[in-house]
């Protein structure tokens, strides 16, 4: 079990998610530490498995404009009869194309899908045509993203 990190090793984190492409000269400026203590603690950082390497795709250059959460209703009896879990059904929907991430949620709907469209036609097959006719879903609810801002 990867033990507890200390205030410099979230500060180095903070530091990487504004800015991956960052310097060790400019960390070891900010932080006030040696390079090789950044690096150091980096390594230790990425082998326990509090950080990973992942690239954040330009949706709207590749064409992407349309962002939206939907909100899957499952039916536990319909699983129950299929012998599927929700997990299941959520690696189904992972396979098609467009889909960003599936989470399995409590409260409001059973599953939470987030996905990319180049135009609401799109969106519109993607959500009636390829998630609904998942053996297992009763209904969608679809909300479409005006604006998006990350951390």
């Amino acid at each position: 079990m990867a033990k507890e990190i200390d205030s410099l090793d979230n500060q180095i984190l903070d530091l990487l998610q504004k800015d991956s492409k960052i310097k060790l000269h400019v960390l070891e400026k900010k932080l006030g530490v040696p390079a090789s203590t950044i690096h150091f603690r980096l390594q230790k950082l990425e082998s326990q498995g509090y950080f990973k390497y992942s690239i954040d795709k330009n949706y709207k250059k590749l064409g992407y404009n349309i962002k939206s959460i939907v909100i899957v209703y499952i039916n536990p009896k319909d699983l129950r009869l299929i012998k599927k879990t929700q997990s299941d059904l959520a690696k189904a929907i992972l396979k098609i194309n467009g889909v960003e991430s599936v989470d399995i949620i409590t409260g409001e709907g059973d599953l939470l899908v987030v996905l990319r469209a180049k135009t609401i036609e799109e969106l519109n097959k993607m959500v009636l045509e390829q998630i609904q006719l998942i053996d297992g879903i009763k209904n969608t609810r679809t909300v479409v993203v005006l604006e998006e801002h990350r951390k």
